[in-house]
């Protein structure tokens, strides 16, 4: 059966399957029902995860948060990944005992980014982060590597007590500052 090319340009439009809902509730994630409740959620108007069950925090449709994104206290969540993530209020991620990983690969805005006490964390990635208001990274003792290749070299990023930072994948200036820091005195 041929059909005629608007059709084909119409259906090319319009995605297969329903669209995931956008919740309209600030969500507090304490168990992995939580998680499950709001995994086709495309929009939230804030985001809290603070638990102590062992809950895996993927959410691959969340592409914006309004308000703020609070990660912690949280002692069995090994894992942040919000794929789709695009923009989102503040993010404080504080006081997770086994947190290793943050992966928000799509996030490019931010208000601020606050990173501390995660005594596992090895891993943040934010590479198309773009425009934040500032980055405040602290008592990272275990951190690795940063990833924040699209922030501006000039943007208000501090980086303490990360002894074994030792990968950062950013502007060469951003670098130089941050490597310069964490040079013992």
């Amino acid at each position: 059966m041929r059909r005629p090319l608007a059709s084909l340009a119409i259906a090319a439009c319009h995605p297969v399957g329903p669209t995931p809902p956008a919740c309209d509730r600030a969500v507090t994630i304490t168990s992995q029902p939580d998680v499950d409740a709001i995994a086709a959620c495309t929009a939230l108007p804030a985001l809290t995860i603070r638990t102590a069950a062992t809950v895996r925090v993927v959410l691959p449709h969340l592409g914006a948060i309004a308000g703020e994104l609070r990660v912690g206290p949280t002692v069995a969540v090994d894992e942040l990944s919000l794929p789709a993530l695009h923009t989102a209020g503040a993010i404080r991620i504080s006081a997770n005992g086994t947190l290793r990983g943050v992966f928000l690969p799509e996030l490019v805005r931010a208000q601020r980014i606050d990173v501390a006490g995660n005594v596992e964390l090895t891993t943040l990635s934010l590479p198309k982060l773009a425009e934040v208001g500032a980055i405040v990274i602290d008592d990272a003792a275990e951190l690795e590597m940063l990833d924040v290749t699209a922030v501006p070299p000039t943007a208000d990023v501090t980086v303490t007590h990360a002894p074994k930072l030792h990968v950062i994948e950013a502007p060469a200036a951003l670098v130089e500052r941050l490597t310069a820091a964490q040079s013992p005195r």
